[in-house]
C-alpha cells in the first residue's frame, strides 16, 4: 500500500557530549483517503484506512565532524491505521495476550538522516559610547 500522510512530530532532545536521545510523539493525517493499493491484479481501491495516525518516536544520534550528525529514529502506530481483512473464515490474532494488541494494520517507519548544521553568523557588538 501506498500511503501519504502530513505528519506533525513533537521530540524531546537529550544532548549529551556527543550523543543524543530523543523521544516524542506524532500525529498525522491521511492525505488521499482511499489510498489505492497496488498488486498482481488491477489496482481497486480500498477504503477501510482511518483518516488519523497516532504514533510514539525513539531516536538516537551521534555528532560527527564539523556540523554534521547522523540520526537514526524509529517510529510506530499506537492506534491501528487499518483492520484487519475478514473472510469467512475469521482472521487468527493470536492467543491471549497478543490478541489484545493484535486489531489491525500499524504504521511503521525507520529513518536513518545525516544532517548538517548551517553556522550563524557571530552577533556584531556596535561600540557604544558612555556619555556623562
Amino acid at each position: 500500500s501506498r500511503l501519504n500522510y502530513m505528519e506533525i512530530p513533537f521530540v524531546f532532545t537529550l544532548n549529551y557530549k556527543k550523543f543524543k536521545a530523543e523521544l516524542g510523539a506524532a500525529t498525522a493525517y491521511l492525505l488521499q483517503n482511499p489510498p489505492y493499493v497496488q498488486t498482481n491484479n488491477p489496482t481497486y481501491v480500498d477504503d477501510k484506512y482511518k483518516n488519523f495516525d497516532f504514533s510514539y518516536i525513539v531516536g538516537i544520534g551521534y555528532k560527527l565532524k564539523g556540523n554534521w550528525t547522523v540520526n537514526a529514529r524509529l517510529e510506530y502506530s499506537i492506534v491501528t491505521i487499518r483492520p484487519y481483512v475478514t473472510s469467512y473464515a475469521g482472521v487468527y490474532h493470536g492467543q491471549f495476550p497478543y490478541s489484545l494488541f493484535n486489531q489491525g494494520l500499524y504504521n511503521n517507519l525507520l529513518q536513518l538522516a545525516l544532517h548538517y548544521r548551517i553556522p550563524s553568523k557571530p552577533a556584531t557588538v556596535t561600540p557604544t559610547t558612555d556619555a556623562k
